[in-house]
């Protein structure tokens, strides 16, 4: 007697729990990534604000002057203006603070990887 090829339950019940436990840890290994990409976001954030705030009373002292800030934010950041001279500078889960003595003139968001471009002329900070 041939008998053709068979799968016992044992088989299949071994087979399932394998794939729910490789499931289980690519689950795992997702969330670990993200949050540790938010972290980079928002530590990132806080360098780049630190950065910018020094830049800014730098150009205070200056009649004029132009530079460039790499950001290097994984995640979009949105800008807020709150009053003529501050903007606030949002991640997911971090919020810094930017102001000056002088106006400031800013875009409303950061996408991801964005030079920032910090101009100063005729008393106004232009954030672009």
């Amino acid at each position: 007697m041939v008998t053709k090829g068979f799968v016992s339950l044992e088989y299949i019940l071994i087979f399932a729990g394998v794939l729910s436990v490789l499931t289980i840890i690519a689950t795992g290994i997702i969330s670990l990534y993200s949050r540790n990409i938010n972290a980079i976001d928002n530590y990132r954030l806080k360098s780049s604000c630190k950065e910018i705030n020094q830049t800014i009373e730098l150009f205070e002292l200056m009649p004029r002057g132009l530079t460039e800030i790499e950001l290097n934010n994984l995640e979009d950041w949105e800008v807020e203006k709150t009053s003529e001279k501050e903007i606030t500078v949002k991640n997911k889960q971090k919020t810094c603070t930017i102001s000056s003595r002088q106006t400031i003139t800013s875009i409303d968001k950061l996408p991801k990887n964005y030079i920032l471009k910090i101009s100063k002329e005729n008393n106004a900070l232009n954030i672009n």
